[in-house]
């Protein structure tokens, strides 16, 4: 079994479960693995249908994660959003299904209790799926937060107050002129 196919079968497990109610729908969702969007901290992500072409919400399971468990409730509290609708964030809404369902602690974080109910249904699904079929990707430490390209001071030579600061590697095409026409130099 591939990825995509591990996570569909969990969604069509999950929604089975815990959305087939009058009260908890959900609307075509669509499933991948993939880097969410705008939050370095974020482990899963729901897209709604509006933004799809095709009219389908989209969830993605960020792919640090590797852990069959964590990924499964992940997914849950990604179908919650769905269910409520993406625009609900957060609010009562999203809290009220989450909790129905059996997700614990701050909204923003929930959590599955291992030996609760909902904990107890995703070991059976984890068990009867097997290993998910990812090895995580470990985030970047070649670059700390805020770090950019290394930069470099460069001065006027006959107008030492005139400076400017520019991406080193620039330099490679050469120095850059001032505004009265002389090549700059590094500054000392």
């Amino acid at each position: 079994m591939i990825r995509e196919e591990w996570l569909l079968e969990a969604k069509t497990r999950l929604e089975n479960e815990f959305f087939n109610r009058r009260t908890r729908k959900l609307p075509p969702v669509a499933v991948s693995c993939g880097i969410p969007k705008g939050s370095s901290n974020a482990i899963g992500q729901c897209w709604d249908a509006k933004v799809a072409s095709d009219g389908t919400t989209q969830i993605f399971i960020c792919p640090s994660i590797d852990d069959p468990f964590q990924v499964l409730g992940t997914l849950l509290h990604e179908l919650c959003h769905a269910s409520v609708g993406v625009r609900y964030g957060h609010g009562p809404e999203f809290g009220r299904i989450a909790r129905a369902v059996g997700l614990k602690g701050k909204l923003t974080q929930t959590v599955v209790e291992n030996d609760s109910p909902t904990g107890i249904f995703l070991t059976k699904i984890q068990e009867s799926l097997g290993v998910y079929p990812h090895k995580a990707l470990n985030k970047r430490k070649d670059k700390k937060k805020g770090q950019g390209p290394k930069r470099v001071k460069l001065v006027s030579p006959h107008h030492n107050n005139y400076e400017i600061s520019i991406v080193q590697d620039l330099l490679t095409q050469g120095l850059p002129v001032d505004p009265w026409g002389d090549t700059m130099e590094l500054k000392k």
